[in-house]
């Protein structure tokens, strides 16, 4: 695997791992047990934000666009804010699932979930993507 440049430190999220191996086989009930596992870690040690493009990916996968799109938002916001580079796994969740979204809905309404989700709390926007 290709590292990737990013200007702070991407610790190891095996919960998030965990989460994003599991809606990959489309295991989404043990998906979401790990996200949320996932999600207490990252307000925990203040990583939220980098699990945003797995919570929404998985949003996606369980038919719930529109939070997904809304999570995007708010991790676009947020690698912009610190400069930051999606690691390969999460960029390759994150592009699966926009081409899903510009595929199910129109582009000025997946826009506009981007543009509302950008400002969102990082905390609020996991939350939406993770809901029942």
């Amino acid at each position: 695997m290709q590292a990737s440049i990013r200007s702070e430190p991407h610790p190891p999220l095996p919960w998030a791992a965990q989460c994003l191996a599991l809606a990959e086989r489309g295991e989404l009930d043990e998906a979401l047990r790990a996200a949320r596992q996932a999600f207490e870690d990252g307000l925990r040690d203040g990583t939220l934000w980098q699990r945003l493009d797995l919570f929404a990916y998985l949003a996606g996968k369980r038919g719930r666009l529109g939070d997904a799109a809304l999570a995007f938002g708010c991790s676009d916001a947020e690698f912009s804010r610190r400069g930051a580079v999606r690691p390969p796994n999460e960029q390759h969740a994150y592009d699966v699932t926009l081409s899903a979204l510009r595929e199910a809905m129109p582009a000025y309404f997946v826009s506009a979930l981007l543009t509302e989700g950008a400002a969102l709390s990082v905390e609020d926007a996991a939350r939406l993507a993770l809901d029942s």
